[in-house]
């Protein structure tokens, strides 16, 4: 705990200038107080990065893209700044509870097999009204089931043992959107896992952000279906457990695509 930025919180922003201020505010709120925020932007071309330099604060540590790379190479990136013990993710879009950091490390210090840790969040509209509220237990028994349907876990919920990550490949240079995906996936074949079912996150549902955009979205689709077939090799899952997970799994990707078609 004496360790200098045990924990990085990872931040990769694109023309947020509506969201990241709040979201920073959020993780320099935290309880816990040994951590940087390192983001990494992705060449903005709105007030993005006005908004950053406006905090002045020591734990931020910002670096920029002199050309617009993608969230994929710029997760990268990352990869090779990062010198902490632990890897906390914050996308621009979405805010956290002032205890999250707090109460996630105390799990991976009473178990050093732990090698992820998420959390229950609100899902949330443009406007901070909330949509629905996601905390669905997980554990060793029942996981499998929804994981090989849907990424369980949202991104900005989790942290990761960063030696961990490294060992399993960390973020794929193959993927360029459903990487938070495969990450999650890689690291709970090997490592063991624990989830808070506090709602310890906020996470926004912005139709215009770049994951969300209809232009992006069979990309994201064909990558994620890439990672289901994964999922039933790696768990050997059978094909009438597949065919039910992957009908469950479009029935959540056409209630998202009907929600943006009424928001646009």
């Amino acid at each position: 705990m004496k360790n200098k930025n045990l924990i990085t919180v990872l931040i990769n922003s694109y023309n947020g200038e509506k969201t990241i201020y709040q979201a920073i505010k959020s993780a320099l709120s935290q309880t816990y107080k040994n951590y940087i925020i390192l983001i990494i932007d992705d060449a903005s071309s709105d007030n993005t990065v006005n908004l950053i330099k406006k905090f002045k604060n020591k734990k931020i540590k910002l670096y920029r893209n002199k050309k617009n790379i993608g969230l994929g190479k710029s997760r990268v990136l990352a990869q090779s700044k990062i010198r902490s013990e632990y890897v906390c993710i914050l996308d621009q879009d979405d805010t956290w509870n002032k205890n999250k950091i707090k109460n996630q490390l105390k799990l991976f210090l009473k178990d050093k097999k732990v090698g992820l840790v998420a959390t229950g969040y609100k899902l949330i509209d443009e406007n901070n009204k909330i949509i629905s509220l996601e905390n669905t237990y997980y554990d060793k028994k029942n996981f499998i089931n929804y994981l090989s349907s849907k990424n369980i876990f949202a991104h900005s919920t989790i942290m990761y043992r960063t030696k961990y990550a490294k060992s399993v490949g960390w973020y794929s240079n193959k993927l360029m959107y459903a990487q938070d995906y495969d990450l999650t996936i890689k690291i709970l074949e090997k490592y063991e896992f624990r989830f808070l079912k506090n709602f310890l996150a906020n996470i926004r549902i912005n139709p215009k952000s770049m994951t969300r955009s209809k232009i992006f979205q069979i990309n994201i689709i064909n990558e994620e279906l890439t990672i289901l077939k994964k999922i039933r090799t790696i768990y050997n899952l059978n094909i009438r457990n597949f065919i039910k997970n992957y009908y469950q799994y479009l029935k959540t990707k056409i209630k998202l695509f009907l929600y943006y078609l009424k928001v646009n």
